[in-house]
């Protein structure tokens, strides 16, 4: 029997079991908000088998739906919860306006955020550079629009510990090599446009 590991992973063979909060409640600025927790597999159609791979919890904040005429951006993060309001503000400078790396990549204050909480794969799959197949899988699925940016912000660790700084570091490069950026200078919240991951959605059809 063919081991789970030896499966040929790509967008075709991934799975995805969806399940999603609107946040939509009395508390205006969560209506703009989705939160996703993901199911990662993949179908092995020879076999006849499914196997697991992991899991990924993401945040789509929906920007574009938003009347920004009546409502501040940073109202509707602050919202959400400390840490997004953190990550947000990180992302903006003493003007309010985006800071240089985001706005030399074209986005727009009035664009959507994807925001990736966790990808977290099971043992055999870690450390095989799934994650950027699987989150363009996750992108393509859940991202209605394009427009937009990906954020992933790295984990605190202890300066201490060695071990953790060492996975940190190897964590940051693997996300730059598939693409992301920081917003400034040693800043720990990468950053990405939705669609230099996604495919447009005419291929999507093809």
């Amino acid at each position: 029997m063919k081991k789970d590991t030896d499966l040929k992973l790509d967008v075709d063979t991934i799975e995805l079991d969806i399940s999603f909060k609107n946040r939509a409640s009395k508390s205006e600025p969560t209506n703009f908000v989705t939160d996703y927790r993901i199911k990662i597999s993949a179908y092995d159609v020879e076999e006849d088998i499914e196997f697991e791979i992991g899991e990924a919890d993401v945040k789509l904040i929906r920007v574009e739906e938003m009347n920004c005429r009546d409502m501040d951006i940073i109202y509707m993060v602050d919202g959400i919860s400390q840490k997004i309001y953190d990550i947000y503000m990180s992302l903006i400078d003493k003007n309010g306006e985006y800071v240089n790396a985001i706005k030399k990549a074209g986005i727009t204050r009035f664009e959507n955020i994807l925001y990736v909480d966790d990808i977290c794969l099971n043992p055999e799959y870690d450390e095989k550079g799934l994650e950027k197949l699987i989150l363009s899988t996750v992108v393509e699925a859940i991202c209605t629009c394009r427009n937009g940016m990906i954020i992933i912000c790295l984990p605190d660790t202890d300066k201490d510990d060695q071990e953790a700084c060492l996975a940190a570091r190897e964590y940051y490069k693997s996300w730059v090599s598939f693409g992301f950026k920081p917003v400034c200078k040693n800043s720990s919240v990468l950053f990405m446009r939705i669609d230099s991951i996604a495919r447009p959605f005419e291929l999507l059809n093809d």
